[in-house]
C-alpha cells in the first residue's frame, strides 16, 4: 500500500510554512518549507495591505508547485491572528480563493491554544504546566493540568507587533520601559495563573531564537526540543541583549534580530507573573498539533 500523503500550509503573523507528511497511521514529515513574510508588519489602519496579500498569494502559488510534485492527496490551509484579526478578513479568504487553489480555514484564538497545547503534550513529558505560543501577532497562554486544557487566553500581541509598534532592533531605554510596561499591564488580567509556579513551555520560533543562543552561550551539543532555560537565565539573557548593539543583534539573530527583545520582555514578564522556574522549549507548533489531532484520535 502506497503511503497516502497530507499538506498543511500554517500561514502565521510571521512566518508561513509547509509541511508534508507522509505514511499509514503514524505519519511522517517528508519536506518542509517556510517564507518569513511577517504579514503583521503589513497590516495598515487594521487591514492586510494590497503588498501584503499579493507577497502570500505569491508564495501560496509556490507552494502548491512543491505540493503538486510531491502528489499530495489531502492539503489544508490554516491561519491565524494576522489574517484572523484583519479588517478586511473576507476580502483575504475570497482574494487567496480565487487565485490559488486553497481555501483558507482561519484557527480561532482557543483552536490555536488547543492545537499547541496538543503539539506540546505529545512531545514533553509535563503532565502540569502553561503553554505558551508566542506568535508573530498573537500569544496564547494556556494552563493545563494532568496534560488537559484548564484555561486559555489569546493576547492581542506578538513579537512582530510589538516590534513594529515599539521599533523593536536596538531600544532605548525609555521604549523598552514602555514596552515592558506594557507587557505586564496586558499580564494583569491573568490571575488564573499568577504564582502559581507551573514550567513555562514555549512554541514559537522567537522562544527557539532565545533557546538556541543559550545553547550556544553554553556550548552544548544538544537538540532544542525539551531544553529548559531557568528564570535566572531568561533575566541574565534580557540584561545581555539590552545592551548590544543593532549590529551585534544582527550577527547571531540575522532577519529575526528586532524580535529578541519583545520575545525577551514576554517571556521575562511572564516567567515572573506566574513565578516559573524554567521555560521549556518545544520544537513543534500548530501543525504538529492538527497532525498529533488527526492521527491519534
Amino acid at each position: 500500500m502506497s503511503p497516502q500523503k497530507f499538506a498543511i500550509i500554517d500561514i502565521g503573523s510571521k512566518t508561513v510554512r509547509l509541511s508534508i507528511y507522509a505514511g499509514n497511521g503514524q505519519m511522517e514529515e517528508i519536506r518542509k518549507d517556510k517564507v518569513s513574510l511577517r504579514l503583521s508588519e503589513h497590516i495598515v489602519n487594521g487591514s492586510l495591505s494590497q503588498t501584503g496579500l499579493q507577497r502570500l498569494i505569491d508564495v501560496l502559488k509556490e507552494f502548491h508547485q512543491t505540493i503538486h510534485s510531491y502528489e499530495v492527496e489531502t492539503i489544508e490551509c490554516i491561519a491565524t491572528a494576522a489574517i484572523r484579526n484583519a479588517n478586511n478578513q473576507k476580502e483575504i479568504l475570497t482574494a487567496v480563493k480565487e487565485h490559488t487553489p486553497f481555501s483558507i480555514r482561519l484557527l480561532s484564538g482557543k483552536e490555536e491554544a488547543q492545537y499547541g497545547l496538543l503539539a506540546i503534550t505529545q512531545s514533553i513529558p509535563k503532565s502540569d504546566g502553561i503553554a505558551m505560543d508566542l506568535g508573530g501577532g498573537s500569544t496564547e497562554i494556556t494552563l493545563f493540568r494532568n496534560r488537559q486544557l484548564v484555561q486559555t487566553v489569546s493576547l492581542p500581541f506578538g513579537v512582530v507587533t510589538l516590534a513594529k509598534r515599539f521599533a523593536g532592533l536596538s531600544l532605548s531605554e525609555a521604549t523598552l520601559h514602555q514596552l515592558t510596561h506594557y507587557v505586564k499591564k496586558e499580564l494583569t488580567s491573568l490571575t488564573w495563573i499568577k504564582g502559581c509556579r507551573l514550567p513555562l513551555i514555549g512554541i514559537g520560533g522567537s522562544v527557539r531564537l532565545i533557546g538556541k543562543y543559550s545553547i550556544a552561550q553554553k556550548k552544548l551539543h544538544r537538540g532544542l526540543n525539551g531544553y529548559s532555560i531557568a528564570n535566572s537565565e531568561v533575566q541574565d539573557i534580557f540584561e545581555e541583549m539590552k545592551s548590544m548593539t543593532a549590529t551585534e543583534l544582527s550577527m547571531w539573530a540575522k532577519d529575526n534580530a528586532d524580535l529578541a527583545l519583545p520575545a525577551l520582555s514576554v517571556l521575562s514578564e511572564l516567567m515572573n507573573w506566574a513565578e516559573s522556574e524554567e521555560i521549556i522549549c518545544c520544537t513543534k507548533g500548530i501543525k504538529d498539533g492538527l497532525i498529533y489531532g488527526k492521527h491519534t484520535s
